[in-house]
């Protein structure tokens, strides 16, 4: 993105978030922050960063202090989605009751939802600002997974990785028809 809008993003209307793989010491927290556009449906992952041994209260003043630059500069809210396992739930918690308003990364099936990510990239329809997102660039170059079982090599970072797959996960559910009632007067509803 180079453009005059906030962020350097294209004129439009967007909506934003940032998403947040908690660790501590050598599992460091990473950050993603993006935008994705409302009339086209297109994302921009506009930074990814990550810092190491950060407590909980650190993340949640970081955090605060995003959203109050966020909503000074753009007038609009901001998503946070947040990795609640491990120690994530009692951190994400703690941001909720600083009035921070965090939601549960979406986890389950992360091995297709990776390929689903990578063919959003493939198709332009998620945009990386390089310059940005070293860290998430770098990860995603090393990261291999088994070719029988599909899981990660644990001996490489994907912390940028994760954070990215919940930011994305949030700008683009997976339509899930079977968890839907049909629309009232459809004919599927008759």
């Amino acid at each position: 993105p180079d453009s005059d809008g906030p962020y350097g993003l294209p004129p439009g209307d967007y909506t934003f978030g940032l998403a947040i793989d908690l660790g501590y010491g050598e599992n460091s927290t990473a950050f993603v922050f993006g935008a994705k556009r409302t009339d086209t449906g297109k994302a921009y992952i506009l930074k990814a960063y990550t810092e190491s041994r950060w407590t909980a209260l650190k993340v949640a003043a970081h955090v605060k202090s995003l959203k109050e630059k966020h909503i000074a500069l753009t007038g609009k809210g901001m998503r946070v989605v947040v990795d609640e396992g491990g120690l994530g739930k009692g951190w994400s918690d703690q941001m909720n009751e600083l009035g921070i308003g965090c939601e549960a990364a979406e986890k389950s099936q992360k091995r297709a939802y990776q390929d689903y990510a990578q063919g959003l990239i493939e198709s332009g329809q998620v945009q990386l600002h390089y310059g940005q997102c070293r860290p998430l660039v770098d990860e995603a170059r090393k990261l291999q997974f088994d070719a029988e079982t599909g899981k990660e090599d644990e001996r490489y970072l994907n912390h940028a990785c994760d954070a990215f797959l919940y930011i994305t996960r949030a700008f683009f559910p997976l339509y899930k028809p079977q968890e839907l009632p049909p629309a009232a007067g459809s004919p599927e509803a008759i």
